[in-house]
């Protein structure tokens, strides 16, 4: 079935409760969507046998309530269905030749904004740079006049890895950003398109008033396409994200992924400092110690000394008072 633009919003919304009625696979959202950005003359194609709806255009209109034909007109009718002269007839099939496809052409700038199939998320960056800013990074001259704002669908992939190391006392987060505009049929080189981390706060759900859009490329709406690339995307940073740190293994010191080169050395100094101090501390202590179990020994000698002196005092004493009594008794005749 095949479907173009609603008048109202209750027609759409009778289309849809309709849709979800006849149940099946029907992603009744997505259609919501599809429906919602339709131009004029641009239908919406669904079919069993595609995997996704597809947009397409008339290739011409013709309009039977004109009025009657002028002269000029005539020959004009007859070339559009082959009825003219050879030449015409030439010209004819030459133009039906190089004639477009019917579907809407990826990257055609158009007023309103189109309709992303899918379920993937819609931000609009916000429009912070000045004229000049603009030309110079499109590569424009800087007196470039403005013709206005165009939108240009891009996918946008941001991802947080997290450096966790016990051994270096290392806990930091790094966002890494890339946005992709075409995946090409090879391998997506992410290192090129790494890109500086958005603020998702500041980015805007609804575009600037009076803008235009380029058509999105098809591939966005392929579910499966933009699953891999993220899933690509993932695996780039794990097997490529790696941070180098400043290390100095004598001191213990470990720089974080953002120190610089003067944290790292004042960190250094301030370690080999404390080393230092606790060093000689430690050899103040020891020596201490080693004094004051020199002046206990110092002490034990001296207390011994007295103590043999005061023995031997003694011993003197009871020498001259075993003399005296030896004396007096051969005075005394005693034995």
């Amino acid at each position: 079935w095949m479907i173009g633009r609603l008048q109202t919003e209750q027609d759409k919304q009778r289309l849809l409760d309709g849709l979800s009625s006849a149940g099946g696979t029907t992603n009744v959202a997505t259609f919501d969507k599809l429906i919602s950005g339709l131009e004029k003359r641009v239908f919406l194609y669904h079919s069993i046998y595609n995997s996704r709806p597809v947009l397409f255009n008339t290739r011409w209109a013709l309009n039977y309530l004109a009025g009657p034909m002028t002269r000029d007109q005539v020959p004009m009718a007859n070339a559009l269905v082959g009825a003219g002269t050879a030449q015409a007839t030439k010209k004819s099939t030459t133009a039906a030749s190089v004639a477009p496809t019917g579907e809407i052409q990826e990257g055609k700038i158009v007023n309103s904004r189109p309709a992303i199939a899918g379920d993937i998320p819609e931000y609009f960056m916000p429009n912070n740079l000045g004229v000049s800013q603009a030309a110079t990074t499109a590569g424009l001259p800087e007196n470039t006049a403005p013709a206005g704002l165009v939108y240009r669908a891009e996918l946008f992939l941001q991802s947080e890895v997290r450096y966790l190391s016990r051994q270096y006392g290392i806990e930091s987060n790094r966002k890494v950003a890339a946005f992709l505009e075409d995946p090409g049929t090879g391998l997506i080189k992410w290192e090129k398109l790494a890109s500086t981390p958005v603020d998702t706060a500041r980015l805007e759900s609804q575009p600037q008033p009076r803008a235009q859009f380029r058509t999105p490329p098809a591939w966005l709406g392929d579910a499966r396409k933009t699953a891999d690339i993220q899933k690509d995307f993932a695996e780039w940073l794990y097997r490529t994200a790696s941070q180098k740190i400043k290390a100095n293994t004598t001191l213990k010191v470990y720089s974080t992924p953002e120190m610089t080169e003067a944290q790292f050395q004042e960190q250094c100094q301030a370690a080999a400092k404390a080393a230092i101090d606790a060093e000689k501390a430690k050899v103040a202590s020891s020596y201490t110690t080693k004094i004051t179990a020199m002046q206990r020994k110092i002490e034990i000698q001296q207390l011994d000394v007295k103590s043999a002196a005061s023995q031997a005092t003694q011993r003197s004493a009871e020498q001259f008072i075993t003399g005296g009594a030896a004396v007096l008794g051969m005075l005394t005749g005693k034995k």
